[in-house]
């Protein structure tokens, strides 16, 4: 195991190098403007990195559930319709189509689907019925596009990611070796990639769009195998991804009531406000990234010691709070 782990680190290591190389010839680079903080092009190539560690996971690690190669394989055409959007800026429509095409395959050929959202006191458990395919379906999607969301500052999303693959690693009981294996397959990538990004000693590389739905695609998808496969509440995992779906759903409620159009490229996001705050990308991703865990240990300790409906709350309220802390303060 620790020979194939290796082989797994050095073949992600020599994938980032080649394709940061190759970038300047493909021209998958990320130029400088006034929205965006580097001063020179940047290769857009961390997903591709990632994603040829991935496809070599598939082949070093023994996954006995051919569910997690599934997982791994088809992420390539999600990665393939990021590439097109650096490359070709595609419209949302058409980034929608690569996703929802390997989320269409991984749920007819493994019946990849949340059946219902969680049992809850007093409520009963909230069972989806004949929704379940579309609810998984737009789910997924919509949860990859709150990933990108995220992406815009140096080392965040990554950080967010392995925070929240972290959290849900911690809140599942029943771990088993297929489990293991799939955690070590999209860690050890986005650790590496991340030093790219964020150590001086190696060529500055970015995630790109193919990078910020890859790992949003991947946390999607082990969130439903976390409550599906693994049997964590709906609502634990919800906590452990909380700054995510909370700053995408801020930003398009703010965006609508405001008569801005969603799609539209802007410095509100967390980040940014982070960043604005702080002037300092590590300060900024420090206070992201301790929020993060703050309410997801707030979240799961009142599920812990009290019961998923008063977590729900919560999550409610703590979500109405996080739109009051953005909406009145520089922060």
């Amino acid at each position: 195991m620790l020979e194939n782990i290796s082989f797994i680190i050095v073949g992600s290591l020599f994938a980032f190098f080649v394709f940061n190389k190759l970038s300047y010839n493909l021209n998958l680079l990320d130029y400088p403007n006034s929205r965006k903080l580097h001063k020179k092009p940047t290769p857009l190539v961390g997903g591709i990195g990632i994603c040829v560690a991935l496809i070599l996971c598939i082949f070093l690690l023994d996954f006995k559930n051919y569910i997690f190669n599934d997982i791994l394989s088809l992420s390539i055409i999600v990665v393939i319709g990021g590439i097109f959007d650096d490359l070709k800026n595609f419209n949302a429509k058409n980034k929608i189509l690569f996703q929802a095409f390997a989320i269409s395959i991984l749920i007819l050929k493994n019946d990849f689907v949340v059946s219902d959202i969680g049992f809850y006191p007093k409520i009963g458990l909230l069972e989806l019925g004949s929704l379940s395919y579309i609810f998984t379906l737009l789910c997924i999607i919509l949860f990859i596009n709150a990933c990108n969301y995220l992406d815009g500052l140096d080392g965040t999303l990554s950080l967010v990611f392995l925070t929240s693959i972290s959290l849900l690693y911690l809140n599942t009981s029943n771990i088993n070796a297929d489990l293991n294996y799939f955690y070590i397959s999209i860690t050890i990538p986005v650790v590496i990639f991340l030093c790219f990004n964020l150590m001086s000693v190696f060529p500055k590389i970015f995630l790109g769009d193919s990078g910020s739905q890859l790992l949003g695609y991947l946390l999607a998808c082990l969130m439903v195998l976390t409550y599906k496969n693994y049997e964590v509440h709906p609502i634990v995992i919800a906590w452990c991804v909380n700054l995510i779906i909370y700053d995408f759903l801020y930003i398009n409620f703010y965006r609508i009531k405001n008569k801005i159009n969603i799609l539209s490229p802007s410095k509100d996001h967390l980040h940014h406000s982070c960043y604005n705050y702080t002037k300092s990308i590590f300060k900024s991703n420090v206070i992201i990234v301790l929020l993060h865990i703050f309410l997801a240990s707030i979240g799961i300790l009142i599920f812990e010691y009290g019961n998923s409906l008063l977590s729900l709350a919560a999550y409610i309220l703590f979500f109405l709070g996080y739109c009051s802390l953005r909406l009145n303060s520089k922060f």
